[in-house]
């Protein structure tokens, strides 16, 4: 939660996944990990449309957990 690349990811998204994740950074980490988690490895557990609109919530966050 103190990387500069996980805080770069955050602000440059805007925005939270969840109502859930905006109540701490420890939380919207972990609902960060869950989704991105899954749209890396198991895609096609999400609805193409719900897909796309994590994408574009959560691209930098999604790409921070790609690359660790």
């Amino acid at each position: 939660l103190k990387s500069s690349g996980w805080r770069n990811a955050v602000s440059r998204d805007g925005t939270f996944i969840t109502e859930y994740a905006k109540t701490s950074d420890q939380e919207d980490f972990a609902e960060s990990a869950l989704f991105a988690y899954t749209l890396i490895f198991h895609p096609e557990r999400f609805p193409e449309a719900d897909r796309t609109k994590i994408e574009q919530a959560i691209p930098n966050r999604i790409a921070f957990f790609r690359e660790i």
